[in-house]
C-alpha cells in the first residue's frame, strides 16, 4: 500500500492525474497520513471517526492497478485509455 500511496501521490502532485469529485475530495481531505518504518500511510483520524476515507483508498488501489496493467503491457498508456481525469 504504501508503494501505491507513494505512485498515486506522484501523480497529483506531477498534474498527471486530476479529479473533480466533491465525495473524494473529501475522503482526501479526512485522510491522515501515518508515518511508519515502511513509509508513509493514511489512515482515519481515528478508528470511530465518522469521517470517511473509502474512496481514497479505492482510487489509489485503483491507479496502482492500472499502473501495474501498463507495467505488464496489458493496458496502453495512451489518453483514450485514462484520460488523466477521474
Amino acid at each position: 500500500m504504501v508503494a501505491a500511496l507513494e505512485r498515486f501521490h506522484e501523480a497529483v502532485v506531477g498534474g498527471e492525474l486530476t479529479h473533480d469529485d466533491e465525495t473524494l475530495s473529501r475522503h482526501v481531505l479526512n485522510a491522515r497520513c501515518l508515518a511508519s518504518r515502511a513509509g508513509i500511510q493514511i489512515r482515519k483520524e481515528t478508528r470511530d471517526s465518522p469521517c470517511k476515507i473509502d474512496s481514497a483508498m479505492a482510487v489509489i488501489l485503483a491507479y496502482d492497478c492500472r499502473a501495474e496493467a501498463v507495467a505488464q503491457g496489458v493496458l496502453a498508456e495512451t489518453e483514450e485509455a485514462w484520460g488523466g481525469t477521474l
